[in-house]
């Protein structure tokens, strides 16, 4: 599983003028060796920007899977000492316990 605190800072919010200028100028030397008007070439950046989205969007569903699956791993091993360790009442009864306590962050939420 990967772990939250090892992630390098991410620049997501940063737009600064010199950012659009950036995207302006390189736009429009674009636009002007493809012949093409600047609107062609922002709409092309937007699919552009559709595209990487939806690959973040991906990749953020493996990992949230590889994470789930980290999570059911360590649920299968608690379940496993429960069963040996503990008297199957008493695991019934804990168990009705966490459905008691699902059941009313469920109605709080709704």
């Amino acid at each position: 599983m990967g772990k939250l605190g090892n992630q390098q800072v991410r620049d997501n919010y940063n737009i600064a003028n010199e950012n659009i200028e950036n995207l302006i100028e390189i736009s429009l030397k674009i636009a002007n060796k493809y012949k093409i008007e600047l609107k062609d070439v922002l709409k092309a950046r937007e699919v552009l920007e559709l595209n990487r989205k939806n690959n973040l969007f991906a990749t953020n569903g493996d990992y949230f899977d590889e994470q789930m699956g980290g999570f059911g791993e360590h649920f299968a091993t608690l379940n496993q000492i429960l069963v040996d360790l503990v008297p199957l009442d008493k695991i019934i009864t804990l168990t009705d316990a966490l459905n008691n306590i699902a059941d009313s962050i469920r109605d709080n939420n709704n």
